[in-house]
């Protein structure tokens, strides 16, 4: 299986968890499968998915789901001892291993070599860690979300990325709307003001599953969305992204 059809997979199991995502194609096609205000995109920080994934999992108590990479996991190992120290039980990590770069031209990473990510991932002290081929991520996923984590799950792939257009999505309006979708789930009377101000007010929600991206209508909504939010926000007042629980 190519990542396209690992993340299918994967996007078949959820329900309402948080969702981050690794940077470049893979969040692309996260977005043509399902775009919902539960996903954080990354565009850029390459190689940390897992460590923004696993702050958020401190700050809440929903289930977070980070989508990695072995290239970008390779660039920040110590997200694995990290992970294993603190060890929070909401955070599942998986880390699609096609040994590749796939954003940049699939140049091959060590795992094609002698580097094995779940030796890793065992060897900084995670308890549950995984290493499957694509087919086998539904029925683990699954797994997963029945026990307490963290979870490492390291999925083998092979190369090869879809050609897909760019999100069309600004970073401010992603982080926005992810924090928006985080507080309101969570109702934390500790979230900036601003945040509390967007939860109080209509809020159109995109209709994740019934509008493919391409879709007029879809591109409409999320057009409103970012309208509505920028209009929302004080642009000398930059938003941090903390979830307080």
């Amino acid at each position: 299986m190519r990542r396209f059809e690992v993340i299918k997979a994967i996007v078949s199991t959820l329900d309402d968890e948080l969702v981050v995502c690794n940077l470049g194609f893979p969040s692309r096609e996260l977005f043509s499968i399902r775009d919902s205000e539960r996903n954080f995109y990354m565009l850029g920080s390459m190689g940390l998915a897992s460590s923004i994934a696993l702050g958020l999992s401190l700050g809440t108590q929903q289930t977070v789901v980070a989508i990695d990479g072995d290239g970008s996991v390779l660039m920040n190992l110590g997200t694995l001892s990290t992970i294993a120290n603190y060890a929070p039980a909401n955070l599942i990590l998986v880390i699609i291993d096609n040994s590749s770069y796939g954003s940049t031209g699939d140049q091959p990473t060590h795992t094609g070599g002698v580097t094995n990510l779940a030796d890793i991932a065992r060897g900084a002290g995670v308890r549950s860690v995984f290493h499957i081929e694509g087919t086998e991520v539904e029925d683990v996923l699954l797994e997963c979300r029945q026990s307490s984590g963290p979870h490492v799950i390291v999925v083998r792939a092979i190369p090869g990325s879809p050609k897909l257009p760019l999100i069309p999505l600004s970073p401010v309006f992603i982080r926005d709307r992810f924090m928006h979708a985080v507080t309101s789930q969570d109702h934390t009377d500790g979230s900036p003001a601003r945040i509390k101000h967007l939860i109080s007010r209509p809020y159109a929600q995109p209709s994740d599953a019934q509008h493919h991206p391409d879709d007029k209508q879809h591109h409409g909504n999320i057009q409103r969305q970012q309208q509505e939010l920028t209009r929302s926000l004080q642009p000398d007042r930059p938003m941090d992204l903390v979830v307080r629980g």
